[in-house]
């Protein structure tokens, strides 16, 4: 994808709309401003670059307020009245009285339709407050359009007010109706990603639908019952979409795949892992499909479901699984935590780099690992409906931003996602050499920090 596209897409903003009804400036006292009880769908979060901003160049947009009881109710600008009162609790007594645009008022469920408006486009959203916004904001609708009052479809106005494709308005509404309140809670603290939840409530509607299948074909009185599956043997072999035979040994290896099994664990991409399991190999490498040589003339390949060694004359090679390919290399003893440990390291406290060495290798290697493992850092960025591709990124020291590209097309297949990365500097000139694969974003990462 170009820079030039990307600029652009970046350049997109959703619509807004001013709240309806007339409307005066009026400076009011903090002290008569109510915070408003639905903006608990929005965090305030860290406001100490809004107050910078607002102590050297005052409020430059005032508050959004309708009048309330014998004082007024806050629609838009709670963080900027937060920023005005710790102003205020500092000293800075500028700030006791704030600039404030008076909305009428037009009921319970409008005001709170004129909150989500105010907000939605005000700053960066969390993914858990995309998902609590877009349900807040579909409940409202869906009441006045109970009581007959909004012509057209709820989702059609939930998508012009929060800018939203039908796709992204899908997701959310997938995520909204089918997962549980433990996973929207996992999402709302930044422990799951938006496409994490999307993937949970496509699991829990295909076990739904398997259900009602089940529920249609009773098992009558002369079948007998299923037994349960057997733990497959160590011995077993599975067969890969690639027509590969996976061979499962786990306990012994030949004595030049043991070497060359060594070398792997300690290259650097298996050194960023955040640990070296079968489930983070499985997320690195699900759209690998490449290889090298190793030093003895052997070779391995790496792919989605595993990797290939082959010895120095080609003649012999050993397959294995990610999960069977950690439980071997324990078994033999290589894997990165027993080498640490067998090295004097003893808890995952030493592993670390000491701190008088900031930007040794390791260290910003482990700094790379942590950044693409951590599903808090990534924040979604752009829904490209018409290519089925949602962009996330995160800020990089230097001013420069790491880009995670995710193919939905691959996802709902159920084939192995084709997500790519690229790091963007600041002009949106690639220092990546364009897009490249998880196997190869972490040395590239470790070179961008150490020209840093």
């Amino acid at each position: 994808m170009s820079t030039g596209l990307i600029s652009d897409l970046l350049n997109i903003q959703p619509q807004t709309s001013t709240p309806a009804g007339s409307m005066q400036v009026k400076m009011l006292p903090c002290e008569y401003i109510m915070r408003n009880p639905d903006n608990k769908i929005y965090v305030v979060g860290d406001i100490d670059k809004l107050k910078e901003d607002i102590r050297l160049n005052g409020v430059r947009q005032p508050l959004e307020v309708i009048r309330w009881a014998n004082g007024y109710k806050l629609i838009g600008g709670e963080r900027r009245l937060t920023a005005c009162e710790e102003l205020a609790k500092e000293g800075d007594t500028r700030f006791s009285s704030l600039p404030c645009i008076i909305v009428e008022s037009k009921g319970e469920v409008d005001d709170r339709i004129a909150l989500i408006t105010a907000n939605a486009t005000a700053r960066d959203l969390t993914d858990g407050e995309r998902l609590a916004q877009y349900e807040a904001l579909k409940d409202a609708l869906t009441r006045k359009k109970r009581e007959g009052h909004l012509e057209g479809k709820v989702r059609d106005e939930v998508c012009r007010i929060l800018g939203l494709s039908t796709g992204a308005a899908a997701r959310l509404n997938a995520i909204s109706e089918n997962c549980d309140e433990e996973t929207k809670q996992f999402l709302h603290d930044g422990e799951i990603s938006l496409m994490d939840a999307y993937r949970n409530a496509q699991n829990n509607i295909e076990k739904r639908r398997q259900a009602e299948e089940k529920a249609k074909d009773p098992v009558t009185v002369s079948e007998k019952p299923a037994l349960p599956p057997k733990a497959p043997m160590k011995s077993t072999a599975t067969t890969s979409e690639d027509c590969v035979d996976w061979h499962q040994t786990a306990t012994k290896i030949p004595g030049w795949a043991y070497q060359y099994a060594e070398q792997i664990c300690s290259e650097d991409w298996i050194q960023a892992l955040p640990a070296f399991t079968g489930e983070n190999l499985l997320d690195c490498c699900e759209n690998v499909h490449s290889g090298h040589p190793l030093t003895g003339g052997g070779y391995v390949n790496y792919l989605p479901i595993g990797l290939v060694l082959r010895n120095a004359d080609r003649t012999q090679k050993v397959i294995f699984t990610w999960h069977w390919f950690v439980e071997a290399c324990d078994a033999c003893g290589i894997s990165p935590e027993i080498m640490a440990q067998a090295n004097g390291s003893t808890s995952a406290e030493n592993l670390k780099v000491p701190e008088s060495k900031p930007h040794g290798h390791n260290t910003l290697l482990a700094l790379a690992g942590k950044m693409l493992s951590s599903k808090a850092a990534w924040y979604l960025a752009i829904d490209e409906p018409n290519f089925k591709l949602i962009y996330y990124n995160q800020k990089l020291p230097g001013g420069a931003t790491l880009w995670k590209q995710v193919d939905i097309t691959r996802e709902e297949a159920n084939k192995c996602g084709d997500t790519r990365y690229a790091i963007i500097l600041q002009d949106y000139s690639f220092f990546t050499t364009g897009w490249v694969r998880a196997f190869e974003i972490s040395s590239e990462l470790v070179k961008y920090f150490e020209l840093k």
